[in-house]
């Protein structure tokens, strides 16, 4: 397993937000629990802009938040690139305002930090091809999820390279721009993951995930050149989901 719960514990602690019912953090609820930031948040993301790096206003609103919006965004950015794919979405749309941004940029920055503190145990938990049984996991905070959510599918071999990919159509809202997300998965966990504004605007949500596929079939192609020469040679095809 790798997680950061150490990590994030620290953060959370310099900003004194390490208890739940702490006002410091729990002052702004997220709509929705169970992600880091709720898609009903997008219209007011681009649609709110603060006042500019460098201005009496732009500190202002700092010390009233009570952090600096850089000094979170890199701390959550660390904790997305070593081992918390989840946030990525999140992390990488909040820091398109680092220069400018507004209270609800603040208020959705520190709800991310809200929900690593609620996950803080989360990681990746790669899995041998024969379980151990001294190597047991501990209980996850649980999750409520959605019904009709199908199961994720099941590779043939635990070595199977394997990619989960998605794309979001339109949901930059400043210039209409989609969304792709990707991760590849090894043995149980992701070891290659990415969340990244498409570089044209998709005329289509076809158009998009298109892209997207694209996208990942390169990186596909490089990962499956990384296992060769590792002696993990791919028999057959990377099933792209």
């Amino acid at each position: 397993k790798i997680s950061c719960e150490r990590y994030i514990r620290r953060v959370l602690k310099t900003h004194g937000w390490e208890a739940e019912g702490n006002s410091r953090i729990d002052e702004s609820s997220s709509s929705d629990r169970n992600v880091p930031m709720s898609p009903d948040s997008l219209k007011q993301i681009y649609t709110n802009g603060g006042d500019p790096e460098g201005t009496a206003k732009y500190a202002d609103l700092a010390a009233d938040m009570g952090f600096g919006y850089r000094t979170l965004l890199g701390e959550l950015l660390y904790a997305y690139i070593t081992c918390r794919p989840d946030i990525g979405y999140a992390v990488i749309t909040l820091s398109k305002f680092s220069v400018a941004p507004a209270k609800i940029h603040y208020v959705l920055l520190k709800n991310v930090a809200k929900y690593l503190r609620r996950t803080i145990d989360w990681g990746l938990i790669y899995r041998k091809t024969i379980p151990d049984p001294s190597m047991a996991i501990g209980e996850r905070p649980s999750l409520v999820l959605p019904a009709d959510l199908p199961e994720f599918p099941t590779p043939s071999s635990p070595i199977q390279l394997t990619c989960y990919v998605d794309a979001a159509h339109g949901n930059e809202l400043t210039r209409r721009r989609s969304t792709t997300g990707y991760a590849f998965v090894l043995c149980g966990a992701a070891v290659s993951y990415r969340t990244k504004t498409q570089s044209i605007t998709a005329t289509s949500s076809t158009e998009a995930e298109f892209l997207a596929a694209v996208l990942a079939a390169k990186h596909s192609k490089y990962l499956r050149a990384i296992l060769k020469e590792l002696g993990f040679s791919q028999d057959g095809p990377t099933p792209i989901y």
